[in-house]
């Protein structure tokens, strides 16, 4: 039986003995050098400049603004802008099983251990870190309601999201209404234009708002009951669970907030707890919270990869993976600075030089 032979895309090819380095002394002792260099640097600064540290902590008195340390900052940032388990337990928990599985899709051998070791790596990577930092500072801005902010400054005029077309509705000294939405306007149109201009994506659960006249086939979820017209936020915000409800019957309307009976009340809490009583879905906090952040950190990589495969640059695997991560770093720091440096009392998004120091 002939023995099978590995084809020479098989065999790694032999590195020569001058191309190798060995642990003692080439790596060990430049490490041992940088960590005495290290230690003598941070005990001559310890000496010389004080610690920031502010009085000890107050159980009565919370900082304003109160933020975690610098390396969790990046995610405070993003329990801004959508869900808690969303930014501080899927995020996280996806990127690092994406970061630990990056190995085993990227099985190739050539330029391992080289940096930048694609032809289009220094393209690739500025492109991702210019892609990464626009879009993220971009929807930081978006989010928080600057670009209204700006053009209220600028114009001196309200935005267009609470007038219509530049104009304001008001009444004349005669009670007549003027400006604001023509009578023309349907009320889809109205809509449309209220979610295209309004001012952050909260405002898509708070603010914006239309009715639909369904003659009386409403479902009756929103508080007022069954009124034969179907409203948003409020028709949508506790649209009940048929099955896993804690009740023999959905409850919509009125009877929302009712208390539990007294059965249900005498369940152990594990039992409870497993079995909520009158479950039910907030459809424009999932849309706010969960959906539109979820668009955005999968679509805008998407989009990266798709902009760099038009342009002829994405190779092999380790161009996209380079790609990936570059926007990642980027956009890593772009929310530790943001949450360092621009967020002021209440997190509001401010100047650096507005964020007051809770040191006094």
């Amino acid at each position: 039986m002939a023995a099978a032979t590995p084809t020479q895309a098989q065999v790694r090819p032999r590195r020569e003995r001058e191309e190798e380095l060995l642990v003692w002394p080439d790596l060990v002792f430049v490490e041992f050098i940088c960590a005495i260099l290290f230690t003598l640097s941070f005990t001559v600064i310890s000496a010389l400049v004080n610690a920031p540290l502010i009085n000890r902590a107050n159980a009565d008195i919370t900082p304003n603004p109160s933020k975690a340390p610098w390396y969790f900052l990046n995610l405070q940032e993003l329990l801004l802008h959508m869900n808690p388990a969303l930014a501080g337990v899927i995020v996280p928990t996806v990127l690092l099983i994406v970061l630990a599985a990056v190995p085993y899709l990227d099985r190739g051998h050539e330029g391992q251990g080289v940096w930048f070791g694609t032809p289009k790596a220094w393209a690739i990577t500025i492109w991702s870190s210019v892609f990464s930092f626009f879009g993220t500072v971009g929807l930081i801005l978006l989010d928080s309601g600057k670009h209204a902010d700006w053009y209220e400054k600028i114009t001196g005029k309200a935005w267009l999201g609470e007038v219509w077309l530049g104009e304001k509705a008001r009444t004349t000294l005669d009670g007549e209404l003027v400006g604001g939405a023509p009578n023309w306007a349907p009320g889809f149109l109205i809509a449309i234009y209220d979610l295209i201009f309004s001012r952050n994506f909260r405002a898509i659960q708070t603010e914006w708002s239309w009715n639909i006249n369904v003659f009386g086939l409403d479902p009756g979820f929103g508080p007022n009951g069954k009124n034969g017209v179907l409203d948003w936020p409020d028709d949508f915000s506790r649209i009940p669970l048929p099955i896993i409800n804690g009740t023999w019957w959905p409850k919509w309307g009125n009877d929302h907030g009712e208390p539990a009976p007294h059965w249900y009340q005498d369940l152990p809490d594990w039992l409870t707890g497993l079995y909520p009583y009158d479950l039910n879905v907030n459809l424009p906090a999932i849309l706010v919270e969960l959906i539109i952040p979820s668009v955005f950190m999968i679509g805008l990589p998407i989009l990266l990869i798709y902009l760099l495969w038009r342009i002829g640059w994405l190779n092999t695997r380790r161009d996209v993976f380079l790609s990936l991560f570059t926007g990642f770093i980027v956009a890593y720091w772009v929310l530790t600075i943001v949450g360092a440096a621009f967020r002021g009392a209440g997190q509001d998004l401010v100047v650096p030089w507005d964020v007051p120091r809770i040191d006094g």
